[in-house]
């Protein structure tokens, strides 16, 4: 820390800790941030404890990787795009999760610390959300702007001890926004999103839980989201004239990007 000059406005502290966390000369930003990269995309880090690298945390499953990464970010100008083309490229990335020796390696290896299969990943609260209205046809993708109120059952509100009035919903058109314009109230989260393991805003979340539970699927059947994204999805499929067949692998398309196979169908 260099001591502020005498007749300095500021202490310039919070510049200082900018430029030496930037500096080239410390690897540890970047290795934190292309190790979130990785988890991002691979469900685990190479540091499976994104929010400590210290001596406590997990250590490196393969760190020369994770150097490599982190040197190809910095000599890259720091170009996120470029970033995630080459992790989406590798044939890392590429494996799929069945492997021929699945049993064998199951055996020697059945946590994947070294990564000889992909990992099976459920969609995120927001990305979940934002598929169902894509699916349904509904989604509104305006860019900017404040955020958007979800409708929250009555229930829900009583139960926090709070009045339907005092919670004011937006308009339907402004709630089919991408998940990332929600308005995020700490003691009053959509029940709907919190079901689906959404971040606490109450704290820094390296990394979110991932949980799999029956009100999970009860959720998707009786929560009034889940009943608007059906009702348009149903019209949108019977919105033109065509076969029962068409509109079978309609749905499955809109639903799941391909078509089905023949038992499905």
């Amino acid at each position: 820390f260099v001591p502020p000059a005498k007749n300095a406005k500021t202490s310039s502290r919070r510049l200082q800790l900018a430029t030496w966390i930037a500096d080239e000369k410390n690897p540890l930003p970047a290795r934190v941030f292309v190790n979130r990269l990785w988890q991002h995309h691979f469900g685990l880090g190479i540091v499976r404890t994104p929010n400590n690298f210290g001596f406590r945390g997990a250590p490196p499953t393969h760190p020369k990787l994770l150097d490599w990464l982190a040197a190809e970010f910095l000599s890259g100008g720091r170009t996120t795009k470029r970033m995630h083309k080459l992790i989406l490229m590798s044939s890392t990335y590429r494996q799929s999760v069945l492997h021929p020796r699945y049993q064998k390696y199951e055996e020697r290896d059945s946590s994947n610390q070294l990564w000889w299969r992909a990992e099976r990943q459920r969609l995120d609260a927001e990305a979940l959300r934002d598929s169902m209205l894509a699916a349904s046809g509904e989604l509104n993708l305006r860019v900017g702007g404040p955020s958007f109120r979800p409708t929250i059952q009555a229930e829900a509100l009583e139960g926090l001890s709070r009045k339907t009035s005092a919670w004011q919903a937006s308009s339907s058109k402004e709630q089919r926004r991408r998940s990332l314009y929600i308005f995020s109230k700490r003691g009053l989260l959509p029940p709907m999103m919190t079901t689906f393991d959404f971040a606490d805003t109450t704290l820094p979340c390296g990394k979110r839980d991932v949980t799999t539970v029956a009100p999970q699927a009860l959720a998707m059947m009786n929560n009034q989201f889940g009943h608007q994204c059906s009702t348009a999805l149903a019209r949108r499929i019977f919105s033109s004239e065509m076969s029962e067949a068409r509109r079978v692998a309609q749905a499955w398309k809109f639903a799941l990007g391909r078509t089905p196979l023949k038992d499905e169908r």
